[in-house]
């Protein structure tokens, strides 16, 4: 995701470490906090980490 534009999920993505805005909703199935909510929609880079993230939990659910 390097060529997309906006900041991203990753605080450190070598460690898989979220950002600070969205590290408590990284693990959570639930709604998104305001605040990870706000970040996303600021960065399309972030929005797609995020929607790739999903659909990991998604195909991992599955085994």
């Amino acid at each position: 995701y390097a060529f997309l534009a906006g900041d991203s999920l990753w605080a450190d993505a070598r460690k898989f470490v979220p950002i600070p805005q969205c590290a408590k909703d990284i693990s959570m199935t639930k709604e998104l906090s305001s605040g990870c909510k706000r970040y996303l929609a600021t960065s399309e880079k972030a929005r797609l980490q995020w929607k790739l993230e999903e659909e990991f939990k998604r195909f991992e659910s599955q085994f």
